[in-house]
């Protein structure tokens, strides 16, 4: 059991991604003006991490998301059914981290002749 959460409830609800989703590893959105330190801090509550990267630009600017990799699967399962964590005040979003082959991408709108995509993922939409 985590977090109240039995092995059962967790897979279940988890279960529209499986053959989508890397196993153990979590997308983290909106980590902007956050370090890994203090990231580390609050993951280390859920479970035991692997590895933990803020994606940044070529020139060392931090992109605003990250991925985590949990040594137990469980673990990274309670923090994507939880959906959020609290990090130093800020609300930091969890979702399966997705394989790129499985990501298509939609339209979101264009600048002039460039158009803006984004990657989409096909779960279930309350994940």
């Amino acid at each position: 059991m985590v977090g109240g959460l039995t092995d059962v409830d967790v897979r279940l609800a988890l279960s529209g991604c499986a053959k989508k989703r890397t196993r153990g590893k979590v997308f983290l959105g909106g980590t902007q003006g956050l370090v890994e330190n203090d990231l580390e801090t609050e993951l280390h509550k859920i479970g035991k991490t692997k590895l933990l990267r803020i994606m940044k630009n070529p020139n060392g600017k931090p992109k605003g998301f990250g991925f985590v990799t949990f040594d137990d699967e469980m673990a990274a399962d309670k923090l994507i059914v939880d959906g959020h964590i609290l990090v130093k005040g800020k609300m930091v979003y969890a979702l399966p981290a997705i394989d790129k082959s499985h990501l298509t991408t939609a339209s979101v709108g264009s600048t002039k002749n460039h158009k803006q995509w984004i990657p989409v993922a096909h779960c279930p939409s309350h994940l």
